[in-house]
Parts: C-alpha cells; sequence; structure tokens
C-alpha cells in the first residue's frame, strides 16, 4: 500500500487502549508481574502510533526500529499471556472456573486486536512501503484488490477482519498472506490461538459437573 488510510492511526490508538484495558482484566493467575505491568508497558506505543498519523514525513529509520520493536512486545505479550493462561490451569489454579475462562477469552480477544495492528503496519502504515512507491510486494491480496482496475484500500477493520478469521479458522479464509514474514506470523498466531482454544474448551468441559 503507498497511501495509508486516513483515520487509521487513530483506530489503532484505540485499539491499543482496547489491549491496555484487557491486561487490567487479566484475573489474578494469568497477571504473574504486578497488576498493570504490561499495561504501562504497552501505553509506550500510543506516542508512536500519534507520530504515524501526523508526522510521517518525518519518519527516521530509528523510528521505524522502535515501531518494529514495539510489534515485536505486542506478540510477546500474546504469546505470554497464552502461557501464563496454560501454566495456571495445569496448576489446577484455586481461581474459579469462570475467571479462568473469562482470562481465556481476554487471552483471545487480544491476540486478535494485537496481531491486526502488526498486520495493518506490516502492509499499510511502514513508511518504507510509501517510500518504494508502492513497488514493495504487499503482505496481503484482498478480494476486492483482485477485481481489475480496483483502487480499493484497506484499512484498519480489515486487518482485524483478516485476524480474526485466521484465529478462529487456524487459517486464511478470503484474504490471502503472500510474503514469508506475513506466513510465520500467521502460524504464530494460529499456534497461540490453537493452545488458548483447547485450554479454554478442555477447562469448560474438566469444570462441568459430574
Amino acid at each position: 500500500m503507498s497511501v495509508l488510510p486516513a483515520g487509521d492511526s487513530v483506530r489503532v490508538a484505540g485499539t491499543v487502549v482496547i489491549i491496555v484495558f484487557l491486561q487490567l482484566l487479566l484475573p489474578q493467575p494469568l497477571d504473574v508481574f504486578p497488576r498493570g505491568t504490561f499495561a504501562v508497558i504497552l501505553m509506550t506505543g500510543l506516542p508512536i502510533i500519534w507520530i504515524i498519523g501526523t508526522r510521517r514525513g518525518l519518519l527516521t529509520r530509528a523510528f521505524r526500529w522502535s515501531m518494529e520493536a514495539y510489534l515485536v512486545l505486542l506478540v510477546g505479550v500474546t504469546v505470554f499471556n497464552a502461557v501464563a493462561l496454560l501454566i495456571a490451569v495445569i496448576r489446577n489454579s484455586s481461581e474459579s472456573p469462570i475467571a479462568l475462562l473469562l482470562g481465556g477469552f481476554i487471552v483471545l480477544a487480544s491476540n486478535m486486536f494485537s496481531f491486526a495492528i502488526i498486520y495493518w503496519w506490516l502492509d499499510a502504515a511502514d513508511p518504507a512501503v510509501e517510500a518504494a512507491g508502492g513497488s514493495e510486494a504487499p503482505d496481503f491480496l484482498f478480494p476486492q484488490q483482485a477485481i481489475a482496475g480496483s483502487t480499493w484500500t484497506p484499512t484498519l477493520l480489515d486487518y482485524i477482519y483478516v485476524s480474526f478469521t485466521n484465529l478462529l479458522a487456524f487459517s486464511p479464509t478470503d484474504t490471502m498472506p503472500l510474503r514469508h514474514r506475513t506466513k510465520i506470523l500467521f502460524m504464530v498466531q494460529s499456534t497461540v490461538s490453537t493452545f488458548s482454544a483447547i485450554v479454554i474448551l478442555g477447562h469448560a468441559i474438566n469444570s462441568l459437573p459430574n
């Protein structure tokens, strides 16, 4: 993509706020570090996203590295939460089954929103793509782009949809990942969501009255 859709940086900032809120809702067994630690760290992404929306012409290589480091952080938090959920269930935590199930759904929701931001950056917002004049290979092929002469441009909501369908179907649906880095991210997201879903379903079944 050569043009960042208008308003997308604001939507991404709002999505980060949602992820932060979800981190604060995690039940105690999943909150391994002091409550809110990850939430505070994730808030560091807000000024970076603000710069994307207001100072695109001034973005430097150091800024791009900081954004990419933040994306790695998003993946790390998502994976860590899933591992914490698994450990809490294996240890037969004293936390109520409802709390652990809620934690599982929060992990899945964080997974969806975090990877949506990552896909958005790689395919639409990275200034290196714009600097290449759109000649850089895209990360995704949306159905709308396959129409001859189409000038359609995906927005953040489209990447949330891609992330949501990959999370539920554990595979691409109508939007195809094209580059190796995107396919690797798809595998990571599907792996995390698979383990989270298995833990949620397994714990829900075990919690049923005999």
